[in-house]
């Protein structure tokens, strides 16, 4: 085992996302100290380490938490050099993984939870064939890792290759054009730190905002809006301290990819057995079902497996209700506590004020500055009135940090478009 000072994990047994970390730091040889954690009664380290989510895994090293299980693995990758490798050399061959790491982990992942919380049939058949259409894209393009799957922008192409996904893009282009400035830190823990929070925004706000628009009633949207709203605040009290190929798993070596798909198999199996549906073939996605079952026998991952009869999702799926009441209110205040927590931290983020210019520009200016048109255009285009500048001054002062620079106003879309294209999604949904 590599030597370590001071490594610590926190997790609970039966989770697919503290699994991948556990593989990862036993594929690379990292001995480490495992903290099992009891999520009906969660310690106040695992608090104190993920107050944002307050969910395992989290990685803690020298004192510093590193949470959220995909930031952990580029983390281990990037702090542990030595072969294997989790990820790729090449720039363009990470940015493929990275895509299909995050589809694999949203698309196919969280889906898997959400067919255990449905709360009606209809819900549920509705979920499985999502999970079923990713599946097929999974089973048409991974193969050769094409990522032609979204059908969506941004795409960069470079050379002819294509790299979608914009958060995919910017590690793309930080890693390809190493020259000053980078978009992300130098440093191992303050790029995981930073992608942590850039996916916190992507997924938690921008696509959450999204979903405002496509809000097929009144109580849906309010949902939504306070769902906003909560994570506006975590982000405001958290940020400050910011500044195939035919597979090839061995227990040598083994792949991002590789991990997620091998601890993939086990939460399809318990779901498909507790609501009592076959949803998942194996005839019809031979090749994802091969590299899922690549893992079987490794010691390595048998190590982790979770018991299939303790799993134990019938229960789960018992005590998971549906909220029946939403509220525009609650949302919105939602939406005011997250950027209360901004609003908090932020100041220490950046303490000199922005650095944003023409010259300088890393992945967390870029998203806040590209939020603040989605938030106008939203309140506008739906008449509400949910983000105050008077109640969050440093936040606005970074979302407009861009006001007047090139790069940022080229891109810039005009706000009377914006607000015609919102409403016309609204009432397509």
């Amino acid at each position: 085992m590599a030597e370590t000072k001071d490594l610590k994990l926190h997790g609970m047994w039966a989770s697919p996302w503290v699994r991948r970390v556990t593989i990862a730091l036993k594929i690379k040889g990292i001995s480490y100290e495992y903290f099992e954690e009891d999520l009906k009664n969660k310690s106040q380290l695992l608090l104190k380490y993920n107050p944002v989510k307050k969910l395992v895994p989290v990685l803690v090293h020298q004192g510093r938490p590193i949470p959220e299980s995909l930031v952990i693995l580029e983390y281990i990758d990037e702090t542990w050099t030595t072969s294997p490798k989790l990820f790729p050399f090449d720039p363009y061959q990470r940015a493929k993984v990275r895509f299909w790491a995050s589809f694999i982990d949203l698309q196919i992942f969280e889906k898997l939870r959400d067919v255990v919380k449905a709360p009606s049939d209809d819900e549920e058949d509705k979920i499985i064939k999502e999970i079923q259409d990713n599946m097929n894209k999974l089973e048409a393009n991974v193969k050769d890792l094409h990522s032609g799957v979204k059908k969506l922008v941004p795409v960069l192409v470079h050379q002819g290759r294509p790299i979608p996904e914009s958060l995919v893009i910017l590690e793309y282009i930080d890693e390809t054009w190493t020259s000053s400035p980078t978009l992300l830190p130098f440093d191992p823990y303050q790029r995981s730190k930073v992608r942590f929070w850039a996916n916190f925004i992507d997924l938690q706000i921008f696509e959450k905002l999204r979903d405002v628009v496509k809000a097929p009633n009144d109580d849906e949207e309010d949902k939504i809006i306070k769902q906003i709203q909560e994570n506006m605040n975590k982000l405001e009290a958290n940020v400050t301290d910011l500044y195939s190929k035919g597979t090839h798993v061995s227990g040598e070596t083994m792949d991002i990819l590789d991990i997620l798909m091998i601890t993939l198999l086990p939460i399809i199996n318990g779901v498909e057995e507790a609501i009592s549906i076959k949803f998942i073939l194996p005839e019809k996605f031979p090749f994802a079902f091969s590299w899922m079952k690549s893992g079987d026998g490794l010691p390595i991952v048998q190590e982790s497996a979770p018991n299939h009869e303790n799993l134990l999702f019938e229960k789960l799926r018992e005590v998971v209700k549906a909220p029946n009441d939403y509220e525009e209110d609650k949302i919105i205040k939602e939406i005011q506590e997250n950027m209360n927590k901004l609003e908090v931290n932020v100041k220490d983020l950046y303490s000199g004020g922005t650095h944003v210019s023409g010259e300088t520009m890393d992945i967390l200016d870029i998203l806040m500055i590209t939020l603040l048109p989605i938030i106008n255009g939203v309140e506008e285009a739906f008449s509400i009135k949910f983000i105050h500048p008077e109640n969050f001054p440093l936040a606005f002062s970074w979302m407009k940090s861009g006001d007047g620079v090139s790069v940022v106003q080229e891109s810039a879309p005009k706000h009377e478009n914006l607000v015609k294209f919102l409403r016309k999604i609204r009432q397509f949904f």
